[in-house]
């Protein structure tokens, strides 16, 4: 049986933003319909605002990136905040807004707003660095950890114990299929 999962959105009133990378348009999936981020009423997207008046490490990156341009600053969070497509929905029907989403970025690493506009993933509390957020990736396909070790830059041991840390750090799962589910979940795979 294959189950497939629908995303936030497409049956409900609950909104999920997106990047489609290769055309680095931003878009907005909400009652059913997909369509532009600009398309959205100011309503669906004032959440962005709160948290851009909220946070005054954000306020003073998007100002220097867009100065006075609030609508360019919104687009600048929802991409690189909320740009991920995932299975958690950016903003429930209900009003709660999620915390982030993973996307990846090439400029992660020399961005001055990294870790201030985007946010590192965080799952049960726990915020996930670069190479888990890799490793999660590799060990959710079909690879063996030998292959795995090697993409990881790991000797076998190592990955071993590495691999252990993960999983605890993961509330403690215990296979590659319970990775791939959370992977999958938090828009990693």
């Amino acid at each position: 049986m294959n189950a497939k999962r629908l995303f936030p959105g497409m049956r409900d009133g609950s909104l999920e933003l997106f990047v489609l990378e290769e055309e680095d348009r931003i878009m907005a999936i909400k009652d059913g319909q997909v369509k532009e981020f600009d398309e959205l009423d100011s309503s669906e997207t004032s959440f962005i605002r709160e948290i851009i008046d909220s946070e005054q490490k954000l306020r003073i990156v998007l100002e220097h990136w867009w100065p006075g341009n609030i609508q360019a600053q919104i687009k600048q969070v929802a991409k690189c905040r909320f740009g991920g497509l995932n299975h958690i929905p950016d903003v429930s029907e209900c009003g709660t807004v999620a915390n982030h989403d993973h996307r990846d970025c090439s400029q992660r690493g020399n961005c001055v707003g990294e870790n201030i506009i985007c946010k590192p993933i965080v799952y049960k509390g726990n915020e996930l660095n670069s190479l888990e957020v890799k490793a999660v990736r590799l060990m959710s396909t079909d690879m063996k950890n030998s292959v795995v070790c090697q993409e990881l830059g790991m000797p076998e041991g190592s990955f071993n114990v590495f691999r252990t840390r993960l999983y605890q750090k993961l509330g403690n799962i215990n296979c590659k299929q319970e990775l791939a589910s959370i992977g999958v979940l938090l828009g990693i795979c």
